[in-house]
């Protein structure tokens, strides 16, 4: 087409030159010609641009329908939690309240810092003892409900086959309302500490966005924030299996850690598993850990925003910290032992070495 279209230029190009030396060409004719060849170049010009903006439109529409189409597919054919997490918005983590989703219409929001979700085995829910009324359909199998846990909170989940769930601040977890007799998966954006109910012929599976822990019953931890480099996954006790992006899988026994690094499984450590959920009773325990770990931490369970200097986030720190006591407090008890100085402009928190 394009070719056609710069040959329809040359010969125009010749008859222009053609009629312009014509000595003997009257100058009406001569504008009556030249007024039909313009017309001629703007109609080819249109010509050639509508029939370009259907092509583009027709192979645009086909685009479209093709990416739906494989949406559809991917959809259809793949793990309905999978699905039901694609289709969710972001959850605000920013917000002052704990946000609990019965369905995607309804959502009931606690202001206390702390509340205690749980679920009957017929999938009745009840919000810090509260019942709430039942507006969903009979058939409670994969009805899939989300908790959100803002920053400064906390939530503890009791799940409809009895298992718990102590859900960090900044964290989300999605599940189904009522498990099925085949299958116990939830999904987790964040830290949590899950005690779960053993069953040898339905496996409980934890979905994050870079790798899976499968589980018969056990205690373990796991912390999998959205935008830190390291998910790391502890045992308490019993056995969990992991897999990660690449297929690879491993086996933990108590007391080990795994990190995961870009949807990679990193080596196994051991470690006291017990440190590492501390903070479901309040606690916070360090091992050499460097202060701009520290800080994010204390960040996500107390709300408020802490600015830390690369050089104060070098400085590691070792010991236990109350999470009980004020930020403030906290905040005077790490600069007695490690050498930094800290002020609080507009509510938020800027540390800096001495």
């Amino acid at each position: 087409m394009e070719k056609d279209y710069k040959q329809f230029q040359k010969v125009t190009e010749r008859l222009t030159t053609y009629l312009r030396i014509r000595e003997n060409v009257q100058r009406r004719g001569e504008d009556e010609v030249w007024k039909r060849i313009e017309e001629n170049i703007e109609g080819k010009k249109r010509f050639l641009f509508r029939r370009r903006l259907s092509i583009i439109s027709t192979a645009a529409a086909v685009l479209l329908l093709l990416f739906l189409s494989v949406e559809y597919l991917w959809l259809r054919d793949s793990d309905p939690l999978d699905a039901y997490v694609a289709l969710l918005d972001e959850p605000t983590l920013d917000s002052s309240q704990i946000q609990v989703y019965l369905s995607p219409e309804e959502k009931v929001m606690v202001e206390e810092n702390t509340a205690s979700v749980s679920y009957s085995p017929k999938g009745n829910v009840s919000i810090n003892q509260m019942e709430q009324s039942d507006t969903l359909s009979k058939n409670k199998e994969q009805e899939f409900n989300q908790i959100v846990v803002p920053k400064g909170k906390y939530t503890h989940l009791t799940l409809s086959d009895g298992s718990t769930v102590h859900i960090n601040s900044g964290s989300r977890v999605v599940y189904p309302r009522v498990f099925s007799s085949e299958s116990r998966e939830i999904y987790v954006e964040g830290e949590v500490c899950l005690d779960v109910t053993k069953n040898e012929n339905v496996p409980f599976i934890v979905k994050t966005a870079s790798f899976d822990v499968k589980v018969l019953g056990t205690i373990f931890n796991v912390n999998a924030y959205k935008g830190d480099s390291d998910h790391e996954v502890v045992l308490i006790e019993g056995s969990v299996r992991l897999s990660d992006q690449h297929k690879n899988r491993i086996e933990l026994r108590p007391d080990q850690l795994v990190a995961v690094n870009q949807g990679k499984i990193g080596e196994i450590k051991k470690v006291d598993a017990s440190d590492y959920i501390a903070w479901t009773n309040g606690l916070l325990v360090l091992q050499s850990e460097p202060l701009s770990k520290v800080f994010k931490k204390l960040e996500r369970f107390y709300g408020i925003s802490i600015h830390v200097s690369p050089d104060a986030g070098l400085l590691k720190m070792k010991g236990k910290i109350d999470l009980k006591q004020s930020l403030d407090d906290l905040i005077v008890l790490i600069s007695s032992s490690a050498p930094i100085r800290w002020n609080k402009t507009d509510g938020e928190y800027y540390i800096d070495v001495k």
